[in-house]
């Protein structure tokens, strides 16, 4: 009984840990990075925030905005 007990409440405090803020900060606009007042490009934040994790959405964002502004070129004058 008190191993079931244990293992619970284990569970639950690897959950809550798990839920906590895990360092990275929200960003408003990713395709313009600031964070702390302190304009940021995507891989410097992805390289400071986001190392090891993969799953955060804020990184996702990041991600996809960085690869979307990738495809994006420069249209010559006249075209």
């Amino acid at each position: 009984m008190q191993m079931k007990y244990l293992a619970t409440v284990i569970l639950i405090s690897i959950g809550a840990l798990a839920g906590c803020g895990d360092g990275v900060p929200k960003v408003d606009n990713p395709h313009a990075i600031v964070v702390d007042g302190q304009k940021m490009t995507p891989a410097a934040f992805l390289q400071t925030y986001c190392t090891a994790k993969g799953n955060n959405e804020t990184c996702l964002k990041v991600v996809q905005a960085m690869r979307s502004d990738a495809t994006k070129g420069v249209i010559p004058k006249g075209w």
